[in-house]
């Protein structure tokens, strides 16, 4: 996302230590992942394809001291 706004102003490194292994917590994309893959110019198919990633559909939220759950599926952004 930096590079795309700044362009040419600024360098990256990514800086990944192999023997750390990866953090897997199984969080869940919103809609506004859509948004944000294109303001960084990537494909959904490239970020599956190159990173071997999940984009899941729906959230369950666990809220208040009655425990109601709230489930939202969105479909209508692919």
């Amino acid at each position: 996302m930096i590079k795309t706004y700044w362009k040419d102003g600024v360098d990256i490194t990514v800086i990944h230590d192999k023997s750390q292994g990866s953090i897997a917590v199984g969080e869940s994309t919103t809609p506004y992942i859509h948004a944000f893959l294109t303001f960084c110019g990537i494909s959904e198919k490239d970020l599956i394809r190159d990173l071997d990633v999940t984009i899941k559909l729906g959230i369950n939220f666990k809220t208040g001291y009655l425990i109601r759950v709230f489930s939202w599926v969105w479909t209508n952004h692919w």
